[in-house]
């Protein structure tokens, strides 16, 4: 008996072959298969490099800009609300891109965030109780696009898999029309498509290959992509500076999507480019920064390196427990003289408070009140609204405002609850008109129930 190693989608097995059958044919095959056995080796240990680029010991993290690079240690297997992942403040990388994604305003921006939350376990439709796929499905055009086109088909892709993965409610047949309309309006100097934007419809479209024409695409592309890999090194040409390990990346990042195992066949030579890309540190120079790692070009090409290596899309669809099992991101703060909590109208008349817990509090299953700080809003003339809304499991199931004239300094809102975790949400506003003026920003934080 002979042993011969066979590549999976997530690692190397054995399979037995008894020696007496192997015909001429059948054992060229191991020696194919131990090419593909080593080429993930080096893919697998340039990956833990580049990890290794990112991690600090002392865990002097900055997360300074970070978006992507959530996507890419994910897939590379890290799990970025370890410890060793933590600011010494116990800030996660999380942390730090939350009050970007609830700041930006194109649907492509908002959506490089939301993939990035949901592969981290963090529900999208509620960050500090704000829905950024409804931001993204409200701001689809009529054309059916999504995000600044000007310069890329980027924008329009991320809002795709972003609402795809979460199989939110958008205008999927316009949006599919448009991208297979446009993916291919933009040309290099040689009169040929753009390689990057191959790669990024190509990272959607198996999303969506159930609508019509999809499918066609995706051969067409691969098939564009297999005729313009560089025959000398495996790169891909970005239209300005020649072979681009960032174009290259974008390439294998969407072949990986579409089912190819880019550690066979002539996609081998695009990774063997890719990893001659690596400098000292781990990290990944650009054309432009020779010898040099580059934060854009190392967080794409780690995660062409993570899904080659795991032979599969880094944008799966999630499944209802998936998405059941996905967490509300509530931010930490100080709500200390903001937000009091009183379990029960007893301990409301005896000023006994219940003290959070960082941003949580827990009481016992009955009757809830919060108080709420609303002297430093307050103006004479105006009167002051808070909307408390309650939301479990993603649903809304206690809506209380309340509202007093502008020299209040506080307002109570009580109600009953079952046990269960809640995410809970203050708005202020200058009265309830139907376009209220908002007065401060919302806070948010978790209330448990026993």
């Amino acid at each position: 008996m002979s042993s011969i190693a066979v590549r999976s989608r997530k690692s190397v097995v054995w399979a037995l072959v008894a020696g007496l059958v192997l015909t001429a044919g059948i054992a060229a095959k191991p020696v194919q298969v131990q090419a593909a056995s080593d080429e993930q080796k080096k893919v697998s240990t340039a990956m833990k490099k580049a990890v290794n680029y990112y991690y600090k010991r002392d865990r002097s993290y900055k997360f300074d800009g970070f978006d992507w690079e959530l996507v890419s240690l994910k897939e590379a297997g890290e799990k970025l609300t370890n410890r060793k992942w933590q600011t010494k403040q116990n800030q996660s990388a999380i942390d730090a891109i939350v009050p970007a994604a609830l700041k930006a305003k194109g649907a492509g921006e908002i959506a490089k965030y939301a993939i990035a939350l949901m592969k981290n376990g963090y529900d999208p439709t509620n960050v500090n109780g704000v829905n950024l796929l409804q931001e993204i499905a409200d701001l689809q055009e009529k054309s059916g696009k999504m995000g600044d086109d000007t310069y890329t088909i980027a924008n329009h892709v991320y809002s795709m898999i972003a609402l795809e993965m979460y199989d939110f409610k958008y205008d999927r047949d316009a949006a599919v029309a448009f991208l297979l309309d446009h993916y291919d309006d933009y040309e290099n100097d040689k009169n040929k498509s753009k390689f990057d934007e191959l790669g990024f419809a190509l990272s959607a479209l198996p999303l969506v290959d159930d609508e019509a024409g999809v499918k066609q695409a995706e051969k067409e592309i691969i098939t564009e992509l297999k005729a313009g890999q560089d025959k000398k090194d495996g790169s891909y040409y970005d239209g300005f500076a020649g072979g681009s390990p960032d174009t290259t990346s974008q390439v294998l990042i969407g072949l990986s999507a579409a089912g190819e195992d880019v550690l066979e066949g002539q996609w081998v030579k695009s990774v063997d480019y890719l990893l001659t890309k690596q400098v000292k540190n781990g990290g990944f120079e650009a054309s432009w920064t020779p010898g040099e790692a580059n934060p854009y070009t190392t967080k794409f090409a780690l995660l062409a390196l993570a899904t080659a290596n795991n032979g599969d899309s880094a944008y799966q669809r999630l499944s209802d427990q998936d998405k059941e099992a996905l967490k509300a991101y509530v931010t930490t703060i100080d709500l200390s003289g903001q937000v009091e909590v009183y379990a029960g109208l007893e301990n409301l008349q005896k000023g006994t408070q219940t003290k959070p817990s960082g941003n949580a509090f827990t009481v016992n299953a009955g009757q809830v009140l919060i108080r709420t700080n609303v002297a430093d809003v307050a103006k004479e003339g105006k009167p002051v609204a808070v909307l408390v809304q309650v939301q479990k499991d993603k649903k809304v199931v206690q809506l209380v405002t309340v509202e007093a004239d502008g020299a209040a300094k506080q307002l109570t809102a009580g109600f009953s609850l079952d046990k269960g975790t809640y995410t809970v949400q203050l708005n202020y506003w200058y009265g309830l008109s139907t376009k209220p003026e908002t007065a401060k920003d919302p806070v948010t934080f978790q209330l448990v129930v026993k």
